[in-house]
């Protein structure tokens, strides 16, 4: 009976050293690219600015960060925008070139 506790408790303790969350290497940044204030400045947009919209945001969750530059680029172009919708793009847009020069860095 006492082997099987042991036993389990040993288990458990592997388990839980084990489980460890690995903390990054110092000098490590993560960039995080928020692209919430986009979808927000662009909600009442209409057709292919907000389809431009949706695949901006699809390409960054794909780390496909030059497609989404050149959607963000398109945005830019898109006429009668508010300074709102120009800052989320400009916003964004340095959040994006940011990542890509990390990926880039990464071997990505």
């Amino acid at each position: 009976m006492n082997r099987w506790i042991l036993t389990i408790c040993l288990l458990c303790a592997t388990a839980v050293v084990g489980c460890k969350q690995q903390k990054p290497p110092p000098g490590a940044a993560f960039q995080e690219v928020n692209g919430a204030p986009l979808v927000q400045a662009f909600a009442a947009a209409q057709g292919d600015t907000q389809a431009t919209v949706r695949k901006t945001i699809m390409d960054i969750q794909g780390s496909y960060y030059t497609d989404a530059l050149g959607d963000l680029d398109k945005l830019a172009s898109t006429p009668g925008l508010t300074d709102q919708q120009k800052k989320a793009v400009a916003d964004l847009s340095d959040q994006v070139k940011k990542k890509a020069q990390e990926a880039a860095g990464a071997g990505q």
